[in-house]
């Protein structure tokens, strides 16, 4: 059985804040795609960022007005003009002035947009997050503690199995292999069988097995399948913010 991602959207949010000091860990994401507006801002959360949302230019502005961020995110063809005439607009009011902005895209030649700050789609996300991580590091670096904080990203992972069935068995080898790819102490990971414990796939709303929940940091997610898609998996996990192993030749 191939792997199906599921997710289910939550409106609560955890807010991380790392360094009150420092550039504010606050977000404006402006993207009109619910979808793709919650991918990216469950990605950014899971890092500790402070995500806003802005469907519309318009919108975006008036965020502008009323908080301090220390980036912009934003969709270039937003509906009724481009980022670029949003960022513009801003500017002039003077609501960016050192702030950085990014402008994810898929047009084959935006206009108005420095190439340093684009995002080409289909969206890389490790190395989208390394560079929101860049922009927000200053010149010192974080305090240690707080570069402590920063790197203790733990998700917390259930997988449910049924010892009957061979695509259980596949589920839990296929997870091990993945979870070699990912620094294992960020990940906390719990297996239960309902052949043993029928009731406890009820607090997740489990229907069938093997099923892979996430369930922090939020949105909960679910993987439906024997897991032999490894790309749903390591998707998930990149964008809860699990580091990935350092490989040595």
């Amino acid at each position: 059985m191939a792997s199906k991602f599921v997710e289910r959207r939550r409106t609560t949010s955890e807010t991380k804040l790392i360094n009150p000091d420092a550039k504010p860990r606050r977000i404006l994401l402006v993207e009109d795609n619910a979808d793709i507006r919650e991918m990216i801002a469950t990605a950014l959360q899971g890092r500790g960022y402070q995500v806003d949302h802005a469907t519309l230019p318009e919108e975006g502005i008036d965020q502008l007005r009323k908080a301090r961020y220390g980036l912009v995110v934003a969709h270039y063809d937003l509906p009724g003009k481009t980022a670029a005439m949003m960022l513009k607009e801003a500017g002039v009011e003077g609501l960016l002035k050192t702030t950085p902005t990014l402008v994810v895209t898929a047009h084959p030649d935006p206009q108005g947009v420095e190439p340093s700050t684009l995002i080409r789609k289909p969206l890389d996300l490790p190395k989208f997050l390394l560079q929101v991580q860049r922009i927000f590091a200053s010149p010192e670096g974080p305090p240690p503690e707080d570069r402590r904080k920063t790197q203790s990203v733990t998700v917390e992972l259930v997988l449910y199995v049924n010892k009957v069935w061979v695509t259980s068995a596949r589920a839990r080898e296929n997870l091990d292999q993945i979870l070699n790819g990912f620094v294992r102490s960020q990940v906390r990971l719990q297996i239960f069988d309902v052949a043993d414990e029928p009731l406890a796939g009820e607090e997740d709303q489990v229907v069938f097995t093997p099923t892979l929940v996430k369930r922090s940091p939020p949105p909960r997610a679910w993987v439906v399948g024997d897991l032999s898609d490894h790309d749903v998996v390591i998707s998930l996990l990149d964008v809860a913010g699990v580091p990935r192993r350092l490989h040595s030749n």
